[in-house]
């Protein structure tokens, strides 16, 4: 049986900037499809119950961003705030843990879901979760946080595919 703590540990918080590199690839693809089902959860229980949605606008809108801005800007200005959360919120009695950015990521998540005013946002909660882990965890600071940025854009990449796919583009 196998130990997910040592498992994060040798193939994931103390890799080197190359196998983070590889490793964000598979990850993004997964946390994009599992994102995707949580929003379509979350979206058929919120019209359930009568909460109107504003993904069609929002995602209109978003698909005529210039690509610079969720596959650049976003991922080095939100990551920089995700970071500067971690600081802020992480002691010595809870350095490493999970914690923090799952606390990280939920500020994150709802200040996304106030911005654009609508509650099916909090699907991208598993994403920034993720980012923070990354941020936090890795012990290679910088190798850490340059593959968060790279995981976000890369989730944000296929984003933008799929409005594009769906002729909001």
């Amino acid at each position: 049986m196998v130990n997910l703590g040592s498992a994060l540990n040798r193939n994931l918080w103390s890799a080197g900037a190359l196998r983070l590199s590889a490793i964000v690839f598979p990850m993004a693809i997964a946390l994009f499809l599992l994102q995707n089902a949580i929003e379509m959860s979350m979206d058929w229980i919120a019209t359930a119950i009568g909460i109107p949605s504003r993904l069609d606008k929002i995602k209109e809108a978003q698909s005529g961003f210039v690509w610079v801005s969720p596959l650049i800007v976003a991922p080095v200005l939100e990551n920089t705030l995700c970071l500067l959360g971690i600081k802020l919120f992480t002691t010595p009695r809870n350095a490493g843990s999970w914690k923090i950015p799952a606390l990280v990521a939920f500020i994150a998540v709802l200040v996304h879901a106030l911005i654009y005013m609508e509650i099916r946002y909090f699907s991208i909660y598993v994403n920034f979760f993720v980012i923070c882990c990354l941020i936090q965890n890795v012990e290679n600071k910088a190798a850490g946080f340059w593959a968060s940025v790279l995981l976000h854009a890369l989730i944000n990449f296929m984003v933008m595919m799929q409005l594009r796919s769906m002729g909001w583009a």
